[in-house]
């Protein structure tokens, strides 16, 4: 049997992958990277993207295909959307990126799985991934602030001289 399975990177496809979307068409990819797990696991998910529709309003919990300002590409949820001013962030990152809405290509609508398809588009699967993203906030939010809380001890310990 003859394999035709051929294996190319995102940037070599990159621009007929935009073009075909900006047509209409849907187009389905294989995860590629880290920055979306464990919602999309790399080389195991498939993408599905879609053209984002016209005065379509972008909202938290959205995940989108974009154009970064070093001219790469990203697959990111939506973290909070201010005028043209959208801020992207990976699920398995805790770094936001802020982009300008021109910058979106396509929309992700679904997320195939091995064993299920999950719509990235309906209110409860939004709901729920807006949710994840300001409790993730709040606990590295958290950390920072123990960790601080434990460097003053240490400081106040050795100032006062007491090691307890």
């Amino acid at each position: 049997m003859i394999n035709r399975e051929i294996i190319v990177e995102m940037n070599d496809v990159i621009d007929s992958l935009i073009s075909q979307v900006n047509s209409g068409k849907t187009v389905t990819m294989v995860g590629n990277g880290t920055s979306m797990s464990p919602f999309i696991e790399q080389g195991k998910d498939k993408i599905v993207l879609t053209q984002i529709p016209r005065n379509k309003k972008t909202r938290a919990g959205e995940i989108y295909l974009y154009r970064r300002s070093n001219g790469r590409y990203a697959i990111h949820r939506v973290y909070s959307v201010k005028g043209n001013t959208v801020s992207m962030c990976g699920d398995s990152q805790i770094t936001i990126e802020k982009i300008d809405k021109s910058d979106l290509i396509a929309i992700v609508t679904q997320i195939i799985k091995p064993y299920k398809t999950i719509n990235c588009m309906n209110y409860g699967s939004l709901l729920i991934h807006r949710l994840r993203m300001r409790y993730r906030q709040l606990k590295y939010r958290h950390k920072a602030i123990q960790k601080i809380h434990r460097i003053f001890k240490k400081i106040k310990r050795k100032l006062t001289g007491n090691n307890l």
